[in-house]
């Protein structure tokens, strides 16, 4: 009997229930009438939304239109009112399109680059082709900075007053 006690204690069986068949009967595995009934509901509320919303879009449409201003009598529609130059590239009245825009602009930089010109006729100013300049400054050879003018015993700006002599 004591073997018994100790049995009952580790087995997952409640006492007395072992060896007893269950209690209650299968009916099915789904209660098909409530899913039925579930499903109806469902699509009946989704209908009763759509038409709600559908509702509320067509009110609150006529409401904007209602509110909203008409345009002045003053403006016509006929005539496209541009704004004033220069207007941004690919506007309405904007004349060139701006890849040929940049083909003339680079025209006019390689004719300038590469022609003889005045740049200023009264000062005695002229302009020559780059390459004939490159050449000219290697032949000569010119130096990219001029040589300060002026008196050697004044120091220049950036030595903080420091001259090249040696100290007493």
């Amino acid at each position: 009997m004591n073997q018994e006690k100790d049995r009952s204690h580790h087995s997952l069986e409640p006492a007395g229930v072992r060896g007893s068949e269950p209690q209650h009967e299968p009916t099915g595995d789904v209660n098909l009438q409530a899913v039925i009934r579930f499903g109806i509901g469902l699509l009946l509320a989704g209908i009763a939304v759509f038409f709600a919303v559908n509702y509320l879009w067509k009110y609150l449409n006529e409401r904007e239109t209602r509110l909203e201003t008409p345009p002045s009598p003053l403006v016509s529609g006929d005539t496209l009112r541009l704004p004033p130059e220069p207007r941004l590239q690919l506007a309405p009245g904007h004349r060139i399109h701006p890849l040929e825009e940049m083909k003339q602009l680079r025209a006019s930089e390689d004719s300038a680059l590469n022609s003889y010109g005045w740049v200023d006729q009264k000062a005695g100013i002229a302009r020559i082709p780059i390459d004939l300049a490159k050449q000219l400054v290697l032949e000569k050879r010119l130096s990219s900075k001029p040589q300060p003018k002026g008196d050697p015993e004044i120091p220049p700006r950036s030595s903080s007053g420091r001259t090249g002599g040696r100290r007493p």
